[in-house]
C-alpha cells in the first residue's frame, strides 16, 4: 500500500499536461487507416417537447443535400433492436417500460432523439438536420415530482406501480424485526 499525505481526489493528474498544451488526442483527431473510408459524422434530430406524439417526419430535403450519406427516422433504425435497459440489475418484481434508443411515435423528454443524419462532414450533417421537419402533437407534461404521482405516466397507458419492495429493519443486537414498511415505485 502506498502511503500519501495528499487527500483522496487531490492527487496530481498525469493527463493534464498534454491536454493543456494542445497535445491531447480526441476522436475528431483520428484518421482512417490506409485504404479505409473516413469516419462519418452523425447528428440527431431531437424533440423540443417534454411529451409529444410524433405525427410526421419529412426528410426528403435533407436526403438530397450534397455530402449526406444517409438520413434515418427512428423506426428505420431501432424497430428490430432490443430495448434499452436503464437498470440492468435484476430486481425481482420490477416492471420496466419498453424503451428504444430513439423515440418511436412519442417523445418522452426534451432532447429525445427522433431521427439521425450521417454525413461526410459535421457542417453538412448540421445543415441537413435543420432541414428535417417533424410534426408534433404536444401532450401534457408534469415537471413537479409530487404532481407526477397523480397523473397518467409517459411509459404506459395507465398509472401503474412498477415495484413493490418490502424492507424489514432488524435490531442487530437482539435479531428481531423493529418495523416493516412498503415502498412503492411508479413507472
Amino acid at each position: 500500500m502506498i502511503e500519501t499525505n495528499i487527500p483522496s481526489g487531490l492527487e496530481r493528474r498525469r493527463e493534464d499536461y498534454r491536454l493543456i498544451t494542445g497535445s491531447g488526442r480526441y476522436v475528431d483527431d483520428l484518421k482512417a487507416p490506409e485504404g479505409r473510408p473516413p469516419a462519418l459524422y452523425m447528428v440527431a434530430v431531437r424533440s423540443p417537447y417534454a411529451h409529444a406524439e410524433i405525427t410526421g417526419i419529412r426528410m426528403d430535403a435533407a436526403r438530397n443535400m450534397p455530402g449526406i450519406v444517409a438520413v434515418f427516422e427512428s423506426a428505420e433504425l431501432v424497430n428490430d433492436l432490443p430495448s434499452v435497459d436503464p437498470l440492468p440489475i435484476p430486481i425481482p418484481g420490477l416492471k420496466k417500460p419498453t424503451r428504444k434508443a430513439l423515440a418511436i411515435g412519442r417523445a418522452r423528454y426534451v432532447g429525445d432523439p427522433i431521427a439521425v443524419v450521417l454525413a461526410e462532414n459535421l457542417y453538412s450533417a448540421l445543415d441537413a438536420r435543420d432541414l428535417i421537419e417533424v410534426d408534433f402533437e404536444p401532450l401534457s407534461a408534469v415537471i413537479d415530482p409530487e404532481d407526477a404521482l397523480a397523473v397518467l405516466l409517459v411509459h404506459s397507458k395507465r398509472a401503474d406501480v412498477c415495484l413493490t419492495l418490502t424492507r424489514i429493519a432488524v435490531n442487530s443486537q437482539h435479531g428481531y424485526p423493529l418495523k416493516q414498511y412498503m415502498e412503492r415505485g411508479r413507472c
